[in-house]
């Protein structure tokens, strides 16, 4: 095992491990995500309105 390859960035081994935990939970999670920053920042240019 080389040296380095224990210290992976959390968001690597994040992107990885997604598949195995569920690839539908993982997307609808960034779906959310990407979701509440749109309405955050354009709020009424896609008329989602604000929650």
């Amino acid at each position: 095992m080389l040296h380095g390859e224990d210290q992976l960035s959390p968001r690597l081994v994040f992107y990885f491990t997604a598949p195995l935990a569920g690839l539908a939970d993982w997307a609808d999670w960034a779906g959310g995500t990407i979701g509440l920053l749109v309405n955050a920042t354009f709020p009424h240019r896609f008329g989602m309105g604000g929650v």
